[in-house]
Protein backbone atom coordinates (compact mmCIF):
# COMPACT_ATOMS: atom_id res chain seq x y z
CA UNK A 1 0.00 0.00 0.00
CA UNK A 2 3.07 2.66 -0.18
CA UNK A 3 2.55 3.40 3.27
CA UNK A 4 -1.21 4.88 2.25
CA UNK A 5 -3.81 3.28 4.55
CA UNK A 6 -7.58 3.24 3.71
CA UNK A 7 -10.39 3.03 6.15
CA UNK A 8 -13.78 2.69 5.62
CA UNK A 9 -16.70 3.28 7.63
CA UNK A 10 -20.14 2.95 8.14
CA UNK A 11 -23.18 4.28 10.65
CA UNK A 12 -21.06 2.61 13.97
CA UNK A 13 -20.72 -0.87 15.26
CA UNK A 14 -17.27 -0.23 15.79
CA UNK A 15 -15.43 -2.22 18.52
CA UNK A 16 -13.39 -0.94 21.13
CA UNK A 17 -10.31 -2.11 19.35
CA UNK A 18 -11.38 -0.86 15.76
CA UNK A 19 -11.79 2.48 17.15
CA UNK A 20 -8.75 2.77 19.12
CA UNK A 21 -7.03 1.91 15.75
CA UNK A 22 -9.34 4.21 13.81
CA UNK A 23 -7.93 7.04 16.34
CA UNK A 24 -4.41 6.24 16.05
CA UNK A 25 -4.59 5.91 12.30
CA UNK A 26 -6.46 9.61 11.99
CA UNK A 27 -3.65 10.85 14.66
CA UNK A 28 -1.17 9.66 12.02
CA UNK A 29 -2.66 11.04 9.12
CA UNK A 30 -1.14 13.75 6.83
CA UNK A 31 -4.33 14.13 4.64
CA UNK A 32 -7.96 12.97 5.58
CA UNK A 33 -9.91 13.53 2.38
CA UNK A 34 -13.76 12.80 3.77
CA UNK A 35 -16.34 12.51 0.60
CA UNK A 36 -20.19 12.50 0.46
CA UNK A 37 -21.65 12.55 3.81
CA UNK A 38 -23.95 14.53 6.35
CA UNK A 39 -20.83 15.10 8.55
CA UNK A 40 -23.85 14.10 11.27
CA UNK A 41 -23.21 10.15 11.23
CA UNK A 42 -21.22 9.27 14.76
CA UNK A 43 -18.75 7.64 15.35
CA UNK A 44 -17.33 8.61 11.79
CA UNK A 45 -18.19 12.17 11.60
CA UNK A 46 -15.89 13.06 14.67
CA UNK A 47 -12.97 11.70 12.97
CA UNK A 48 -12.36 15.05 11.09
CA UNK A 49 -11.66 16.34 14.93
CA UNK A 50 -9.59 12.59 15.65
CA UNK A 51 -7.13 13.30 13.15
CA UNK A 52 -3.82 15.13 14.18
CA UNK A 53 -3.21 18.97 14.43
CA UNK A 54 -1.08 18.98 11.14
CA UNK A 55 -3.20 16.88 9.18
CA UNK A 56 -4.54 18.24 6.06
CA UNK A 57 -8.58 17.89 6.13
CA UNK A 58 -10.39 18.31 3.10
CA UNK A 59 -13.84 17.29 2.44
CA UNK A 60 -16.04 16.86 -1.19
CA UNK A 61 -19.54 16.62 -1.64
CA UNK A 62 -22.99 17.79 -2.96
CA UNK A 63 -23.34 20.12 0.10
CA UNK A 64 -21.70 21.75 2.94
CA UNK A 65 -21.51 18.79 5.93
CA UNK A 66 -22.57 19.85 9.03
CA UNK A 67 -18.83 19.37 10.45
CA UNK A 68 -17.75 22.03 7.71
CA UNK A 69 -16.12 24.27 10.05
CA UNK A 70 -13.52 21.41 11.06
CA UNK A 71 -12.14 20.77 7.69
CA UNK A 72 -9.32 22.91 6.11
CA UNK A 73 -10.99 22.98 2.94
CA UNK A 74 -14.70 22.32 1.34
CA UNK A 75 -15.36 21.62 -2.21
CA UNK A 76 -18.69 21.36 -3.11
CA UNK A 77 -19.53 19.07 -6.14
CA UNK A 78 -20.18 15.57 -7.03
CA UNK A 79 -17.52 13.33 -5.35
CA UNK A 80 -17.82 10.95 -8.28
CA UNK A 81 -16.99 13.63 -10.80
CA UNK A 82 -14.60 15.36 -8.66
CA UNK A 83 -12.48 12.67 -6.97
CA UNK A 84 -11.38 11.00 -10.05
CA UNK A 85 -9.08 13.99 -11.61
CA UNK A 86 -7.89 14.52 -8.06
CA UNK A 87 -5.69 10.85 -8.62
CA UNK A 88 -5.09 10.52 -12.09
CA UNK A 89 -2.55 8.69 -13.03
CA UNK A 90 -0.21 10.69 -15.33
CA UNK A 91 2.49 9.03 -17.66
Amino acid sequence: MDGRKQLYTGTGGFSTAEMERIGAELDRAKVLLVAGTSGNVYPAASFVRWSGPKTRKYYIGPESPLNAAAFDKVQLGRSGEMLPGLFAVKD
